[in-house]
């Protein structure tokens, strides 16, 4: 079974334990100083060298999450697989690979054995590093696009989305859209969601 690491603040404990739930080798990187990217990191440094399924907190699984996810992955092992997108693309073109500059929203993706090494080294390349200082507020996924595209790599999107974004405000960034969410997400797993809407 392929790891699986969710990056977590305290006030998401209900939904961490709802993902614990329906994911039992689920690992936690908790926030620890308010730092998207510090927490971020850290879970890049609990992978290691493994293959690694990367959640957010905020998130909704799909049925039968699991078994979904390892299946995609079984068959691409070797690439970046994005599990979660909002895209209008997804409603006519489905599944495809995609330039890495184009990478967009961490809610859930795969990284192949060696990757969350290879994100480290990037955030102290200068590549990267003279662009976070004047930039410390920058998110991990915008981190990712860069090396991407850097890298020339390109990631595969899974299509339909495997997870749904919460329909709640950020804790990290406050000003950003509740709304974010896929327009391909079905089955939603709601037993021992916290909260879950009244007709599901």
């Amino acid at each position: 079974m392929t790891r699986v690491i969710v990056t977590a603040v305290p006030e998401r404990t209900p939904t961490v334990e709802y993902l614990q739930h329906h994911i039992p080798n689920l690992e936690i990187c908790w926030d620890e100083k308010r730092s998207l990217i510090d927490t971020f990191l850290r879970a890049c440094q609990m992978a290691g060298n493994d293959p690694v399924i990367r959640l957010q907190d905020d998130i909704i699984l799909t049925k039968d999450f699991v078994a979904k996810v390892e299946k995609v992955i079984a068959d691409r092992p070797d690439d970046v697989i994005q599990f979660f997108s909002m895209r209008k693309d997804d409603l006519t073109v489905g599944s495809r690979y995609c330039l890495g500059s184009t990478y967009l929203m961490n809610q859930c993706f795969y990284l192949p054995a060696g990757v969350s090494k290879d994100i480290i080294e990037f955030f102290w390349s200068p590549a990267w590093a003279p662009y976070f200082e004047a930039h410390p507020d920058t998110e991990d996924d915008s981190m990712m696009r860069e090396m991407f595209r850097v890298q020339r790599r390109k990631y595969f999107l899974h299509v339909p989305s495997l997870v749904d974004h919460q329909r709640s405000r950020s804790i990290v960034s406050p000003k950003r859209s509740s709304a974010r969410v896929s327009l391909t997400f079905q089955e939603p797993e709601y037993e021992h969601f916290p909260n879950p809407p009244s007709n599901h």
